[in-house]
C-alpha cells in the first residue's frame, strides 16, 4: 500500500508528532512489505528518507506532476497527522485527517497573545478570539472535507462531539516512541532525580512542578534532584525565577532537547516521571515512563488515564502541598516504586506499534 502525507512537521524537532508518525509508518512496513509514505513538503527533508517514508520536495514539482505520479503509483489518500491542514492543491486525493486535540478550543488562554511576562490588555485579549475563531472555522472545514477521520482517544473524539459538526471518527491508540531496551527488573537502585519531559507550556503542569518541587516541605523531606528536558524557553516570572534558584543550588538540571536514545536513559534511570499536563488529546510521555519502568505521576484529566490506567499515581497539578507529598514518596518509598514499575510495564504492553499500524492499514483497506 501507498499513500501521500503532509510531512510538514517533519521540519521541527523530531518529538511529538513527526516521531510518532515515522513510528508508524515503520510499523506498517513490517507488516506490509509493500507499504511507502510519500511526505510532501515544499523544502528538501531527504534526511528522514527511509525504508517506509521518502520525501518529495514539492518546490520542484507542480501540483499537476504529483497527480500524474499519484496515478502512477496507485496512491489515492493524502494523511495529515496533524491535526489536519487540508491543502486545496491536493483534493484530487481523499484526505485523511489525524486530530489529536482541540487545544485551542478547550483552553482559551491557549493563543494569549501575550508577552512572558507582560500584562495582557484588550487588544491581546481580541486577537486571541479572532485567532480562535479562524483555528474553529479551518478544523470545521477540514472536517467537512476528510474522507475519513482519526482521533488519538475517546476523550478527543468526545470533545470533537461536542463543539462540532462531525460523523463517524476511527479511534487510533499509539505506543511508546522510544527506543527499544529491555526491561530493568527493578528500579530501587535508580539515582536520586526525578524527571520531567515535555514542552515549556504552561498546560503541561511543569510551573506546578517546579513550585511544589521548589517548597520547603520538598528540600527537608528527599534530597533528589529535578531534571527538566525540553526545549527550553521562558515561563511566567516566578517558576522562571524557581528554576535559576534551583539551577544555582544544584537542585534542578536543565538540559534542553535532547535526542531519543539520551531520553531514553534519563528516564530509565528517573525514580519518577511528573507529567502533570492538564489536557492532552493523548499522553505520550505517561507510555514513555511506563515502557521504561519509570514510575508515572500525573493527572487524571482528558485523555490521561486512557494511557494510564491503574499502573500511574494520580494527583491534582494546582495543589501544591499533594505535589510535594508524591515528590518525597515516590522518592523515599522504594516499594512503591516498584510497584508502580511492574504495573507500568504491564499497562504499556497493551499500546504496540504493530497493533496500532495493523489498525491503521485496515481503515485504508476497508474503507
Amino acid at each position: 500500500m501507498r499513500i501521500f502525507f503532509d510531512a510538514d512537521a517533519f521540519r521541527y524537532e523530531m518529538r511529538g508528532i513527526p516521531k510518532v508518525t515515522k513510528y508508524l509508518f515503520d510499523a506498517c512496513r513490517r507488516i506490509d512489505p509493500t507499504f511507502r509514505a510519500y511526505g510532501l513538503a515544499d523544502c528538501d527533508l531527504s534526511e528522514h528518507d527511509s525504508d517506509s517514508i521518502r520525501m518529495i520536495d514539492t518546490s520542484r514539482y507542480p501540483p499537476s506532476e504529483i497527480r500524474r505520479f499519484a496515478e502512477r503509483k496507485g496512491i489515492g489518500y493524502i494523511y495529515y497527522p496533524w491535526n489536519g491542514g487540508i491543502l486545496e492543491k491536493y483534493s484530487f486525493l481523499k484526505a485523511v485527517i489525524q486530530i489529536h486535540d482541540i487545544i485551542p478550543i478547550i483552553m482559551k488562554d491557549y493563543y494569549p497573545i501575550v508577552r512572558p511576562h507582560g500584562p495582557r490588555d484588550l487588544k491581546h485579549d481580541l486577537d486571541s478570539v479572532r485567532i480562535r475563531h479562524q483555528y474553529k472555522k479551518n478544523m470545521q472545514r477540514d472536517i467537512d472535507r476528510a474522507a475519513m477521520i482519526l482521533v488519538d482517544s475517546k476523550y478527543t473524539a468526545k470533545a470533537l462531539r461536542e463543539h462540532f459538526r462531525i460523523g463517524k471518527m476511527k479511534l487510533l491508540y499509539f505506543a511508546a516512541a522510544m527506543p527499544e531496551y529491555p526491561p530493568s527488573p527493578e528500579n530501587a537502585a535508580a539515582d536520586d532525580y526525578i524527571i520531567y519531559i515535555g514542552a515549556y507550556e504552561a498546560r503541561k503542569g511543569i510551573g506546578q512542578l517546579i513550585k511544589a518541587f521548589s517548597s520547603d516541605k520538598v528540600k527537608c523531606g528527599t534530597d533528589a534532584k529535578l531534571v527538566l528536558v525540553g526545549s527550553k524557553k521562558p515561563l511566567d516570572a516566578e517558576t522562571d525565577c524557581l528554576i535559576g534558584q534551583g539551577t544555582a543550588e544544584g537542585r534542578i538540571r536543565e538540559l534542553g532537547y535532547v535526542e531519543d536514545r539520551k531520553a531514553a536513559e534519563l528516564i530509565r534511570g528517573a525514580q519518577g516521571l511528573f507529567f502533570l499536563s492538564s489536557y492532552e488529546g493523548f499522553g505520550l510521555p505517561v507510555l514513555e515512563g511506563m515502557k521504561l519502568g519509570c514510575p508515572v505521576v500525573t493527572t487524571d484529566r482528558t485523555s490521561i488515564p486512557e494511557v494510564g490506567g491503574d499502573a500511574v499515581m494520580y494527583v491534582t497539578p494546582e495543589d501544591t502541598d499533594a505535589v510535594a507529598d508524591m515528590i518525597i514518596r515516590l522518592t523515599t518509598d522504594g516499594d512503591l516504586r516498584r510497584e508502580l514499575t511492574e504495573k507500568g510495564y504491564r499497562r504499556e504492553a497493551l499500546f504496540t506499534w504493530e497493533r496500532t499500524a495493523q489498525r491503521f492499514l485496515s481503515f485504508f483497506e476497508n474503507a
